[in-house]
């Protein structure tokens, strides 16, 4: 980019857009908006990272961006305009595992919110997890949704319903999506499942996984991880 001047910005863009394909260009304009967004991080103090946490993160944002212009748009706007922005019970005899991610890119640890409750909404289980590594949003959800059920399965709590407000990751499980970077937890959460006799994995919307998202969030203000059963943190 030497010798481009702050009035060219915009004729560099439409030359990069006219030499480059659809896809490397969009791909492109990730990878540039997370360096600069790196770049803010390390001048207010964070910590810089690795090239390929980078270009994980890139990957992860573009297939965001081309899930939201693309045909699942609808299907989500659809999902939004049906939820009541309340959780909903699972049936008679049956246990819903809500899970969520929190990532604080300058942490070095993701948080993880986790909790359990029966068919009268009982909270038979919450936890709030703390995994060590610099994960990119959605390697970190498919993270959270894996030690969320292996978590409760050690503590003898066996869900039959797992519900997460990351879509990808129940795309990704129905379609089988092993190959991927996330591939190899993807096939683990895939055997978990088949553990609990073929539990279902659900997306749900953010205001019915609030919940999961304040026990992830809770991680960042604790030293440990935490776990409370028959109850839940205020």
């Amino acid at each position: 980019m030497e010798g481009i001047r702050k009035g060219d910005i915009v004729n560099f863009l439409m030359s990069l857009k006219l030499k480059l394909s659809k896809q490397d260009f969009e791909l492109w304009s990730v990878i540039s908006w997370l360096i600069w967004r790196d770049r803010n991080s390390i001048f207010h103090g964070g910590v810089a990272r690795l090239a390929e946490s980078l270009l994980e993160d890139a990957g992860y944002w573009l297939r965001e961006f081309q899930r939201l212009v693309g045909s699942e748009k609808i299907l989500a706007s659809r999902t939004m305009i049906n939820c009541d922005k309340k959780w909903k019970a699972p049936t008679m005899g049956q246990l819903k595992l809500n899970v969520d991610a929190a990532v604080k890119c300058s942490s070095g640890f993701i948080g993880i919110g986790v909790i359990v409750r029966d068919c009268n909404g009982m909270v038979l289980g919450a936890s709030s997890l703390k995994f060590a590594g610099h994960l990119s949003p959605f390697l970190a959800e498919c993270v959270a949704v894996r030690e969320g059920i292996k978590f409760k399965i050690n503590h003898g709590i066996f869900p039959g319903v797992i519900e997460a407000d990351a879509q990808n990751i129940v795309l990704a499980l129905q379609e089988k999506t092993f190959n991927a970077l996330e591939g190899p937890v993807v096939r683990d959460i895939s055997r978990l499942l088949e553990r609990l006799g073929n539990a279902s994995c659900r997306f749900t919307c953010r205001y019915c996984n609030a919940a999961a998202h304040s026990l992830a969030q809770f991680a960042f203000r604790n030293n440990v991880s935490q776990s409370w059963f028959d109850s839940i943190p205020d």
